[in-house]
Order: C-alpha cells, then sequence, then structure tokens
C-alpha cells in the first residue's frame, strides 16, 4: 500500500508538545511565546474534527503559550502556559467536555514547558519560578509545594516507589522522596 496523509488541521501557533492520546480524544496546547504572545488548550477528534478549541476565557494572550502536553483526570484537562518574557505562568483546568475554565492556579513564571503527571487525583507540574506544585485535580487546591533554587523546565518523573525526579537548568538531577499525597 501507499502511505497517505488522512487528515490535517492548521492552527494559528506552532504545535510544540507531545499530544495526549486520550480514549475521548487527542488533547494538545498550541502557542507563540514569542510573536503573538498567546495559546490555546485544543481537543480533537480521531476523525480530525476539533471538539473545542480554549482560549481559557482570557483576551488578546488567551491561555498564554502552552507548549506542555495537558492531562486528564476524570473530566477535567490540565496543562501549564505562560510567557517568561513576562514572568506570566498560569496552570488551566478545564472542563473536558466544553473546554471551559473550571479552575486556574498563577505561578510565579513560565509554567509551558513541563507537562502535568497525573498521581491519582492530583498532578504534579513544576514551573520556571522554581516551584512543583501538587494540586488537586478537581478544585486546582495545592496539596503542597517544592521550592527549588532554579526554575523546573522539565517534566517530573514519579517511580513506583513514589520518588519524584525532576531536571534543572543547572545541570542537576535532584530526587526528592515522595511522601504520600495527603487526601
Amino acid at each position: 500500500g501507499e502511505d497517505k496523509q488522512v487528515w490535517g488541521y492548521t492552527f494559528p501557533s506552532g504545535i510544540r508538545c507531545p499530544a495526549n492520546l486520550h480514549a475521548d480524544g487527542i488533547f494538545f496546547g498550541i502557542g507563540d511565546p514569542d510573536g503573538s504572545k498567546s495559546g490555546e488548550l485544543v481537543r480533537m477528534g480521531y476523525d480530525g474534527s476539533v471538539t473545542w478549541r480554549s482560549t481559557c476565557g482570557k483576551g488578546k494572550s488567551k491561555c498564554h503559550s502552552c507548549w506542555t502536553s495537558p492531562a486528564v483526570v476524570g473530566d477535567v484537562v490540565i496543562a501549564g502556559c505562560g510567557l517568561d518574557s513576562k514572568s506570566k505562568g498560569v496552570i488551566w483546568a478545564l472542563d473536558k467536555d466544553s473546554g471551559s475554565v473550571r479552575w486556574k492556579v498563577k505561578a510565579g513564571n513560565d509554567c509551558q514547558t513541563s507537562s502535568p503527571v497525573v498521581v491519582g487525583d492530583r498532578v504534579l507540574i513544576g514551573c520556571i519560578d522554581g516551584s512543583l506544585y501538587a494540586l488537586r485535580a478537581s478544585d486546582g487546591v495545592e496539596k503542597w509545594a517544592f521550592r527549588a533554587n532554579k526554575g523546573i523546565w522539565a517534566t517530573p518523573a514519579l517511580d513506583e516507589e513514589g520518588t519524584i525526579y525532576v531536571g534543572s537548568p543547572d545541570a542537576s538531577c535532584t530526587p526528592w522522596a515522595a511522601l504520600p499525597l495527603p487526601p
């Protein structure tokens, strides 16, 4: 057989994250931190149809630039976005069906380089303000936060024993022993 493109779609900004291929659709972020300084979170069907494109209810900057692969936890889609040039960062939670904002957590700087990692009913996400957040997915309540000396640009990884690993731009890889996440 001959390989051929099945479908295509053009967005106003680049896609710089891996898509989250979920049973309910394809979730990803788009953004342009340098030109338009804006971005969106997107849900598509596997047939190439756009289910929603969320601007996070914002004005010109929309969700800010979103380069992370969103996490889906129950009926909530969570992603970090931001603009390093303006020291803005937001962790957004959107309704999975409609794309409307359920909650948001403001950070001290950009959160678009670290994809959220699902741990039970929570997500772990790093921001370049040096914070590693553990947020309850349903309402955004901060369960704990770790403050690193440098920004957290990398997606955290969690091993089977509950240790969180995350990299830093100072060329270190620091493991933190994770306590059981509080209820």
